[in-house]
């Protein structure tokens, strides 16, 4: 239910952008590191490594991050909120799938 949740908040954000190419680019990258940092969190832990707090953007984080967008889009009814947010999202569900996926590599390699 996790994954379906992100996918809708992160599709309400795309819905509400001006869709341009950034925007859809952004979108898709911001799906995409939304479902890489659950995945990788999922596996590592089905491998036994502990990946709770691991990474800058959790789920929660994420949560409220999109929140605070679309919060900050109702007051200012600006499409560049939107963007700025996607784009921001993005980068950082991507940084934290990767932080993920390096800490679960490092304890395999120790092990």
């Amino acid at each position: 239910m996790d994954r379906y949740v992100d996918f809708i908040a992160l599709i309400d954000l795309w819905i509400i952008s001006n869709r341009g190419l950034l925007s859809i680019l952004s979108l898709l990258f911001a799906i995409l590191g939304s479902l890489m940092t659950s995945y990788a969190r999922a596996r590592a832990e089905a491998l036994g490594i502990k990946m709770m707090g691991i990474g800058l953007l959790e789920r929660e984080e994420r949560l409220i991050l999109i929140l605070l967008i679309l919060l900050i889009f109702i007051v200012t009814s600006m499409d560049a909120v939107v963007l700025y947010g996607l784009l921001l999202l993005a980068l950082l569900t991507n940084v934290t799938a990767v932080e993920r996926i390096i800490m679960a590599v490092r304890s395999l390699s120790s092990t």
